[in-house]
């Protein structure tokens, strides 16, 4: 049986996703010239947190995944000197496969 989620629970974890949506969002806008797809991975949060507030607290591990995700992106867009060979790095979400493996 999945763990009821109490008031108190869909209150923080309301709270939680609107802080952090707001965070990534302001963030991820100001560096839309370098990631321009930031949205996708963004509602892919706020759909797992919808999840869990539907379906309860055993399906958190999608909300921290999708907010590893903007901990990634974010810690990439914010390195001031980048070991990738481009001058010019922008990042894509979700990621181009590679054509060799992408039928798999």
């Amino acid at each position: 049986m999945t763990p009821v989620l109490t008031e108190d629970d869909i209150a923080w974890l309301k709270k939680y996703s609107a802080e952090v949506t707001e965070a990534f969002t302001d963030e991820f806008q100001v560096a839309a010239g370098r990631f321009d797809a930031w949205q996708p991975l963004v509602g892919r949060f706020t759909k797992a947190v919808d999840y869990v507030l539907k379906n309860g607290r055993t399906y958190f591990r999608a909300v921290d995944e999708a907010h590893n995700e903007l901990c990634i992106a974010s810690a990439t867009l914010s390195n001031s000197e980048p070991r990738l060979p481009a001058l010019n790095t922008s990042l894509r979400y979700p990621a181009p496969l590679n054509p060799l493996i992408s039928g798999l």
